[in-house]
């Protein structure tokens, strides 16, 4: 709730002043005898509001950094005042200069920092202190009762620069505290190779103390972690619904129900590509300002598309069918009993040859060269460029017209490329999937691309030179702006099939998956009413 105005006379630094609270930012006025000194900031770099009337003090914990306050610096007075977008903005202006340790300075102290300010006579029938107070939390923290919630800490300790266990104990977990989260599990410091069955178990233990317990997952890793987290907690998700449904047969809308936003995901970026990180906006060397994001509450469902492989069933009547419609009868691989619930979802990117090949080829150097590998590969891949072969079937497809810089629906509402039809470029050099519009920081490779909806998008280049793929990526890296390059094709759909020619490695974020020649790989929104509905993020 958002009052009109909120205004606390106080004491600061041995000064009388003014705290108020109108829209989506606090101001804090010093006034002496001959100055006044103001400093605006956002609602949101609150992270804790202490009142203690026994000491006559109301104590704000703040997170200041140049993500959360978006570094917009504007002058600030009586006749003048100005909103940077949501009330984004920190401000100082002052007759003279503070230069005591308080946020009242031209040159903020990043960090948690406090705000501790003196209230005169307050008593305990002092009802209107205590009104104003209580509006002021309820304004800025828009979840009173976070000891309602239980947090589960799901921490990577190797993953990025291994600053994970570092975040969390020195930011993460006192910044909640400072919230009002008091129940808080033990932190789960994940495994390798064992990753997913421990989100898995998470998942059970979530969706066993529903609806009695509000769970709220925090991740401190990378794509990579949450990757096998949302997996593995699908993987619970799938266990769960098949009981409901055998318990419940036919009760569909409230199997549905019951399990609408089950998981409430929090993203703490420690990572080394943070994908979704970045199309989060969150800065991802800024810990702090993803704190902020989880305490102050707001979600946003997220959607994942759904992976499978098969191969296409001999054509009934004429060879001259499986030219035509060969996606209608493309038989899925079946799950052995003991995986029935370890399906494959992505969420950032599935890729197939030349993006695919560098995270390959790669691995081998993961612990020798770090991230430079990616570049070693990249330019040894360019010396020997291969142009892969296979077919792809787009379905309720929309192209991007590089003439009117807009997506259009294709007039059949179906996309087919093919290296083997003559009339077309021939064969893939460079084709993606993706969910998140970056790659890693800086590297916007599909610009439209969104977590928020239920289409992907595909950027393709076929036949491309080693000169047109370096020209592209560094585009790439201006914003977006390859995607008016003649060599890239870039489409929205939300239905993918695509048939490789000869046996090679897809990435699925970020992990490899062999496929044989002439395996089918259809890749598609989610569309299960549970598991499409089944996420929250904080943004």
């Amino acid at each position: 709730m958002l009052y009109d105005s909120i205004t606390l006379p106080v004491i600061h630094l041995d000064q009388p002043a003014t705290l108020s609270v109108t829209g989506r930012r606090f101001v804090l006025t010093l006034h002496d005898k001959e100055n006044t000194t103001a400093a605006a900031y956002p609602l949101h770099v609150i992270y804790g509001i202490h009142p203690n009337k026994s000491l006559s003090t109301l104590t704000l914990d703040l997170y200041l950094s140049p993500a959360s306050l978006k570094d917009t610096t504007v002058a600030l007075d009586s006749d003048n005042t100005h909103d940077g977008g949501d009330g984004d903005i920190t401000t100082t202006t002052t007759t003279t200069t503070t230069t005591t340790p308080s946020p009242l300075r031209d040159t903020p102290v990043y960090g948690q920092t406090s705000l501790v300010l003196t209230i005169n006579n307050w008593t305990d029938d002092d009802d209107t202190t205590d009104t104003l107070i209580q509006q002021l939390i309820s304004t800025v923290l828009p979840r009173p009762n976070n000891d309602a919630y239980h947090i589960h800490p799901f921490l990577n300790p190797t993953s990025g620069h291994q600053k994970a266990v570092h975040a969390w104990q020195t930011t993460v977990l006192p910044m909640l505290q400072s919230a009002g989260f008091q129940s808080i599990s033990p932190v789960i410091h994940t495994v390798a190779e064992q990753v997913r069955q421990q989100a898995y178990e998470l998942g059970q233990q979530v969706i066993r103390q529903r609806p009695k317990t509000k769970a709220l997952i925090l991740c401190l890793g990378g794509d990579g972690t949450i990757h096998d987290l949302i997996n593995g907690l699908l993987d619970a998700l799938d266990e769960a619904t098949t009981r409901s449904a055998a318990v419940a047969p036919g009760d569909d809308d409230n199997n549905n129900n019951a399990f609408a936003s089950v998981f409430q995901l929090g993203v703490i970026p420690a990572g080394s590509g943070n994908a979704f990180a970045s199309s989060l906006h969150l800065h991802t060397e800024d810990i702090g300002q993803a704190v902020l994001r989880i305490i102050h509450g707001d979600c946003r469902p997220f959607h994942l598309l759904d992976v499978t492989v098969g191969q296409v069933a001999p054509p009934s009547s004429s060879p001259e069918d499986d030219a035509k419609d060969w996606t209608d009868r493309v038989v899925m691989e079946t799950t052995p009993a003991e995986q029935k619930h370890r399906g494959r979802r992505i969420f950032v990117v599935a890729s197939w040859g030349f993006h695919a090949q560098i995270v390959s080829k790669s691995r081998y150097l993961r612990y020798v060269m770090g991230n430079k590998r990616f570049s070693l590969v990249a330019m040894a891949l360019l010396f020997f460029l291969h142009h892969y072969k296979g077919d792809v079937v787009l379905k309720q497809t929309r192209r991007y017209d590089r003439a009117t810089q807009t997506f259009v629906e294709e007039e059949a509402g179906t996309t087919t490329l093919s290296s083997s039809d003559p009339a077309q470029a021939g064969g893939f050099t460079y084709f993606l999937i993706t969910k998140q519009a970056a790659l890693e920081p800086g590297f916007c490779i599909t610009p439209f691309a969104s977590p928020f909806d239920h289409e992907m998008d595909v950027m393709c280049m076929r036949q491309a030179t080693a000169d047109q793929l370096k020209t592209v990526a560094g585009l790439a890296f201006q914003g977006g702006k390859h995607v008016d390059h003649p060599a890239v094709d870039y489409y929205k759909t939300q239905d993918v099939y695509l048939r490789v020619h000869e046996a090679t490695d897809l990435c699925l974020d970020g992990e490899i998956l062999p496929v044989r020649a002439m395996d089918v790989i259809r890749i598609q929104s989610i569309q299960d009413k549970v598991k499409k509905d089944a996420f929250v993020v904080f943004v």
